[in-house]
């Protein structure tokens, strides 16, 4: 998952000590280029929304556009993107779940701990779900030819368009010969 160079905490305590019911939330990441996906981050982004507290039912709803710059899957060309996402989770103090399986509850939840929220790993966890696996610079992106390298975006390269199967090499010999006999016949 990408690194940040920072992270964003919110001070729950007005809310939990019942001063207000809601608290406006906006900050920048620039998170560490994506290396398993070849993206990169060439600007800081702002996420913005709120912390809601309807009758003890805290939730944490997110936005963001972030410009990120990868390579076309099929030419190999630098592409730039912008992908929005929103995140909205429940909230909740951390030793305030109780069930059977806490494990699999605390997965559904934010934890508040020490009075504190964390914002900025929600952010960069839903950020890695947003995020495409393959970019294109275009629709129709005619891509690398296989043998020579040439983008075939600029047009043909000159490379034969099939080539025979080496393993079947023999069989396309046996057929020649074959036909050849049948010629001096």
């Amino acid at each position: 998952m990408a690194e940040i160079k920072q992270s964003y905490k919110i001070d729950m305590f007005p809310m939990l000590s019942g001063k207000c019911d809601r608290i406006e939330i906006s900050f920048m990441l620039h998170p560490e280029p994506v290396s398993e996906l070849g993206i990169v981050f060439y600007e800081p982004f702002e996420v913005h929304g709120d912390v809601t507290n309807k009758s003890g039912y805290i939730s944490l709803r997110l936005t963001a556009e972030v410009p990120f710059e990868t390579v076309c899957a099929r030419c190999l060309k630098t592409v730039r993107g912008l992908q929005t996402f929103s995140l909205c989770k429940t909230v909740a103090v951390k030793g305030t779940l109780e069930h059977e399986n806490a494990d699999e509850v605390i997965d559904d939840y934010l934890l508040i701990e020490d009075g504190m929220l964390d914002a900025s790993s929600p952010v960069m966890e839903q950020l890695m779900l947003s995020l495409p696996i393959k970019s294109l610079c275009k629709e129709d992106c005619a891509g690398l030819c296989p043998r020579c390298g040439k983008d075939l975006n600029d047009g043909v390269c000159g490379c034969p368009e099939h080539e025979p199967d080496p393993r079947l090499a023999c069989l396309a010999e046996l057929l020649a010969d074959s036909e050849d006999n049948k010629e001096q016949e």
